[in-house]
């Protein structure tokens, strides 16, 4: 039996929702993982007044995967995206729910573009970019300015995420309670 993935039985589509929300929560994570493993994070820290958490020797080390966590980031993203995209589809004028599902699909889609956005500016992807053609994005002008506000980056995508977020909260709440 093949899955038609344009008409999903509404208790199955509950449970699309469910996955959605749980594939958030994960990206929600590994998104707090990137951004407390960021340069920018500890001068932010250090900017008010607190220690280089680099000197404590858990967060080094937590410290010192910023570059694992980005594609968890990536990967746990396009499954939500895509589990969501099955549960709502795209949003239809008249639908029940349709204006909570465009509201929450555009901050989505605006925090997705910023996030791609942050992701071109980290330096992680410098030395991704550096792996491949063996040039040091730094060096070049034009990324090291691209680079220079990787930090207002970081506020766009925490802000836009946080909107998306708000939007799925006032939806379902935390958890969709059922058909």
């Amino acid at each position: 039996m093949a899955l038609n993935l344009l008409s999903i039985p509404a208790d199955t589509a509950l449970y699309g929702e469910k996955l959605s929300i749980v594939l958030g929560f994960i990206t929600a994570i590994a998104a707090l993982a990137t951004f407390t493993t960021c340069r920018n994070f500890i001068a932010l820290v250090m900017k008010f007044g607190f220690m280089n958490p680099l000197q404590v020797r858990w967060y080094n080390k937590f410290y010192q995967s910023h570059g694992y966590y980005w594609p968890i980031l990536w990967i746990t993203l396009v499954l939500h995206i895509i589990t969501a995209l099955m549960h709502s589809k795209w949003p239809q004028a008249g639908a029940p729910d349709s204006v909570e599902h465009l509201n929450i699909f555009i901050a989505g889609l605006v925090s997705f573009v910023a996030m791609i956005v942050l992701g071109l500016s980290c330096r992680a992807f410098g030395v991704f970019v550096n792996t491949f053609t063996g040039q040091i994005p730094l060096e070049i002008r034009l990324f090291a300015e691209f680079y220079r506000h990787h930090g207002l980056y970081w506020f766009i995508f925490l802000t836009t995420f946080t909107v998306h977020f708000v939007f799925a909260y006032l939806h379902v709440g935390f958890w969709p309670s059922g058909v």
